[in-house]
């Protein structure tokens, strides 16, 4: 199963990239031209369907693009759950950055190919993202936060033998590691018998993206420009989160329930149309349609004798 890159949407326009390096955000990233799954792994290809590797020169060149202004990253990143959809994902954006985050990543065993990475790894990272929208979206809704919780936390009885007692689990994803992070939940006021787990919720929330930022860099060049950078595409996913957590732009879509990001200003609902249309997107026309067609129920419903005569007239 293979997915071409060339097909991906590159529309976004060059001044929103220029207006991101001026303000400093200058992280460069690359998507080749095409993209399979293989044998657990997502694999880079030329044009022509080959493995990239040095040997193919300049035929096997990326696109380069500055990933920092598509503020959509994190939620599409959520999306994805299988591997058809990993295979989207890393079509439109490229891979994300395996190989760079295991290299600088405390306790990960360096894996130095740039041309793949594990499905897994990426899916777990996914499963994070997606972790961190829901609760920051429940956050004000104390039942739906602790049912996400109860969902992600795992109770670890008591050890007689090494006298441990027992404590709740949590794991998410760190970086270049394979395997999840695991925390005791106690160590971040989690009380199962607690008031409410808002706090909690907001400690596992900072505690998460900070240990995934440590790719986010301060940089100043020989130019003496104070320049931000990413060391890999994950890196950018949660520098974007925390920016949307932090100023409160996070939205989750009336109709399908996933998530986007929008202005503080803005009163979107829905998930916005694609980019560079003008109007409402996919979602909230199939909203409208879908309440147009309850509303015609109802009335039919109600007045049984007068649908049946205009029905009559019509014929």
């Amino acid at each position: 199963m293979a997915v071409d890159a060339t097909a991906a949407d590159r529309s976004f326009p060059k001044s929103l990239e220029k207006e991101s390096a001026e303000r400093g955000q200058r992280t460069v990233w690359y998507r080749y031209r095409a993209y399979r799954l293989d044998g657990g792994w997502i694999q880079a290809l030329t044009r022509r369907g080959r493995v990239v590797s040095r040997a193919l020169g300049t035929s096997a060149a990326p696109t380069k693009y500055l990933p920092m202004p598509r503020t959509e990253l994190p939620a599409e990143f959520a999306k994805v759950i299988s591997e058809k959809d990993v295979l989207q994902f890393v079509g439109n954006y490229g891979l994300l950055g395996f190989s760079q985050a295991s290299l600088t990543t405390m306790s990960a065993e360096p894996y130095p190919d740039e041309t793949r990475e594990p499905i897994d790894w990426v899916l777990m990272h996914a499963r994070t993202v997606r972790f961190i929208l829901e609760m920051h979206d429940a956050l004000r809704k104390p039942a739906a936060l602790r049912r996400i919780l109860e969902q992600a936390l795992t109770p670890v009885p008591d050890n007689p033998r090494t006298r441990v007692p027992g404590f709740t689990m949590l794991t998410f994803a760190e970086r270049g590691l394979l395997e999840p992070r695991q925390v005791r939940a106690e160590d971040y006021g989690y009380a199962p018998d607690g008031p409410t787990p808002s706090g909690f919720a907001r400690n596992i929330i900072a505690e998460i993206l900070n240990v995934n930022l440590a790719g986010v860099h301060r940089h100043v060049s020989p130019r003496l420009d104070s320049v931000w950078r990413a060391e890999s595409l994950i890196d950018v996913v949660y520098w974007l989160l925390a920016d949307a957590v932090s100023n409160r732009t996070i939205r989750r879509c009336h109709f399908c329930g996933h998530f986007f990001t929008a202005a503080t200003t803005s009163k979107r609902q829905y998930c916005p149309p694609p980019r560079n249309s003008a109007g409402d997107g996919p979602c909230a026309q199939n909203d409208r349609a879908r309440r147009y067609r309850l509303q015609k129920k109802q009335e039919a419903a109600r007045h049984p004798q007068t649908i049946a005569r205009h029905r009559s007239r019509s014929r």
